[in-house]
């Protein structure tokens, strides 16, 4: 009695010389090298599509989104009616003039005074409890 596996390959005996003439045939034109020059740089926009977007869409529509939400956010908080570099220098500049005016008021004395020189932190000599050990 014949396997089940012996009656299939008897069914497609007949197909296997059909199949390595389409075999040697794909691989001959896979072997030249003229051929895999061009579907090398001609296939490029399709192996990056293929390789680095296809895997990841969820990840580059989430992407996508944030990018988009940031752009609405940032054109949302530009107002027509905002405030000038020239409006907001000239009030930051009254109120330095008022801080140094109170300033003046709470010191009590108008005369500037010199912060002394900073003093020279020299290192000082390290204990020689260690030079004792290596010394001995």
């Amino acid at each position: 009695m014949k396997s089940p596996r012996d009656i299939l390959l008897e069914k497609h005996r007949s197909a296997e010389p059909k199949l390595d003439a389409l075999r040697k045939e794909v691989l001959g034109g896979l072997n030249n090298k003229e051929t895999k020059k061009q579907s090398w740089l001609a296939h490029l926009p399709e192996n990056i599509w293929r390789e680095l977007i296809s895997p990841c869409r969820k990840v580059w529509a989430g992407l996508a989104v944030v990018w988009l939400a940031i752009l609405v956010a940032n054109a949302s908080m530009r107002s027509p009616g905002a405030t000038t570099v020239k409006n907001v220098s000239s009030e930051m500049a009254t109120d330095f003039k008022q801080q140094q005016h109170l300033l003046a008021e709470l010191v009590g004395s108008e005369e500037r005074r010199d912060a002394e020189p900073p003093k020279k932190n020299t290192p000082q000599p390290r204990s020689e409890l260690g030079n004792r050990f290596l010394v001995t």
